[in-house]
């Protein structure tokens, strides 16, 4: 996808001038753009199937319904999102038959130091097509989830796990199954919200009790999880989403409540001087 940064003019419902064209252009869409809207810049999107203007508009800011509830997210591979109240998300975005079909006979035709054929560059294109329908299907699907936990939830609470190392993992079927899912579009979007707390990679949310804290073992065949301390039982992954969120608490309150710089020991009474000894200290020589 390329991007050219125009000089445009918006006439009539459907229609917009760009700079160095004496022609207008045809535009789908510009009934998107709310009246309220002020109309910023614009860049002309190039992609495999035709050309997109992308137009920036401010909004006035709408304040948002508070509701009072809280969610945490668990992320993994059996089952792609688990969040505190038992719901789970798994979503595979499948390359299409026709996709592997065209990418075999571009694959077939191709021949080392020869030239491309006119017919082997439109199966690249037709290839190319098939590749940007599966990434919109992926990135409405990734809007769609986000705006809803917008609109419904006041506390998020997130880990930042690290999906790039489960896509190089050398554990069987790993790198497909993230390959297909979203769940690195997800953690990023959410991110974004002002109402999520990230919490580290690194926090052993899937070994540590909820109830007594103490760190046990589990294999990823056990899917659920068991304190051999406290008795405590649950669901691993809802288990996971749950502490999630108490890490997220935490972490919230510490950011409110910031140590003081100074502390009541550390500050300094206020010395009297008498006159005497300050014109003395005035005449000593430096």
């Amino acid at each position: 996808m390329k991007q050219f940064n125009n000089t445009y003019q918006i006439v009539g419902k459907n229609h917009i001038m760009l700079q160095c064209f004496k022609k207008r252009f045809r535009v789908c869409g510009l009934k998107q753009i709310p009246k309220c809207a002020e109309i910023a810049n614009a860049k002309l999107l190039r992609k495999s199937s035709g050309y997109y203007i992308a137009i920036t508009c401010f909004v006035p800011k709408t304040k948002r319904n508070k509701t009072g509830k809280e969610i945490g997210f668990d992320f993994g591979i059996g089952t792609h999102i688990t969040d505190t109240e038992g719901n789970k998300n798994n979503w595979k975005f499948q390359e299409t038959k026709r996709h592997k079909r065209l990418q075999r006979k571009v694959n077939k035709t191709y021949k080392k130091g020869k030239k491309s054929s006119k017919n082997r560059e439109y199966r690249k294109h037709l290839c190319r097509l098939e590749h940007e329908k599966l990434s919109n299907r992926k990135k409405d699907t990734i809007k769609k989830f986000v705006s809803n936990i917008k609109k419904n939830y006041d506390f998020i609470g997130v880990q930042d796990e690290n999906i790039a190392a489960w896509k190089s993992s050398r554990m069987k079927g790993w790198g497909r199954i993230v390959h297909y899912s979203i769940m690195g579009g997800i953690i990023r979007e959410l991110k974004k919200l002002s109402q999520t707390h990230v919490v580290d990679k690194w926090e052993p949310t899937t070994q540590k009790c909820l109830m007594c804290g103490k760190k046990t073992k589990h294999g990823l065949n056990e899917r659920i999880f068991v304190c051999p301390f406290c008795g405590y039982t649950d669901d691993r992954d809802i288990y996971s989403a749950h502490l999630v969120l108490k890490k997220a608490k935490e972490i919230s309150t510490e950011c409110r409540n910031p140590m003081p710089v100074e502390s009541e020991s550390s500050t300094h009474e206020p010395v009297m001087v008498d006159e005497q000894d300050s014109s003395m200290k005035q005449e000593a020589p430096s």
